[in-house]
Formats: structure tokens, sequence, C-alpha cells
């Protein structure tokens, strides 16, 4: 199993290098953004309140991540 998590400031470029680095190496791609963008069309919350689908996609995020390190036996 491999995971490459890139981090950084926002509007820097991560997205696309994650993307093109997921089809370089046929890795699969997982974001943030992506979590966000769908909790936008499956929860009743207003899309004003910006900040609720941040931390939820973040915790959603980081829950994901736990879930497969869990899954998988890093050695």
């Amino acid at each position: 199993m491999k995971i490459i998590i890139i981090s950084g400031p926002e509007a820097t470029g991560k997205s696309a290098i994650g993307r093109e680095l997921s089809k370089l190496l046929s890795f699969q791609y997982v974001s943030k953004d992506m979590i966000k963008e769908s909790l936008f069309d499956s929860v009743p919350n207003n899309t004003w309140d910006y900040k609720w689908f941040e931390n939820k996609a973040k915790d959603i995020f980081f829950e994901t991540l736990q879930d497969f390190i869990k899954q998988n036996t890093l050695i």
C-alpha cells in the first residue's frame, strides 16, 4: 500500500499535482475538495455555510484515511 499526501496553502496547485501523480502512478485519487463538493449535493445545509462544509469534509477525509490505514498493514 502506498499513500501520498500533498499538503499546503490554498490555491497552490495541490489538486492539479495530485491528479497528475495519481494518473502517472495509477493510484486512486481522493481529495477533501471532492468530498466537500459531494456534500454540497447531498446534505440540506445552506451552501453559504461554507465553514460547515469545509470542516465536515476535513473530518470525512481524515476518517477515510484512518480507515484505509487500519485496513492495511504497514510494515
